[in-house]
């Protein structure tokens, strides 16, 4: 029973730690979206009359497309794991079905794989 108790208690963290990084997500990605050079109010399609601007304004629009996609990508890591708290699957490597270590898990709660498959899927790509 304490047990249960306990495996309650650390899957309610592990949620609340999980639900508070998407939102930390989803205002970082809102962050990036007002700070886009592309999006600004009053920006004409090839307004920059000066080269070295229009430089500047494709350089900063790529460096927010690829923290965008990063965001996202950890964004569906976060909602990977809640979907598998919710399926009563959380902890379990998603590649080989073995317990995830508990440090990982700790360390890095959106984690759906244990440590042994992240490395060999990381090893392939």
């Amino acid at each position: 029973m304490a047990n249960n108790k306990l495996k309650f208690e650390l899957m309610a963290k592990i949620k609340g730690l999980l639900l508070s990084k998407d939102k930390r997500l989803k205002d970082e990605q809102k962050k990036l979206i007002e700070q886009d050079p592309y999006l600004q109010e009053g920006r004409d399609v090839g307004n920059a009359e000066i080269i070295d601007e229009a430089i500047l304004e494709d350089r900063a629009k790529t460096e927010i497309e690829i923290k965008k996609k990063s965001i996202g990508f950890m964004q569906k890591q976060v909602r990977r794991a809640l979907g598998k708290i919710e399926k009563g699957e959380y902890g379990l490597c998603e590649v080989c079905g073995q317990e995830i270590d508990k440090a990982r898990l700790g360390a890095y709660p959106e984690a759906t794989k244990c440590l042994k498959c992240s490395k060999l899927q990381s090893a392939k790509s």
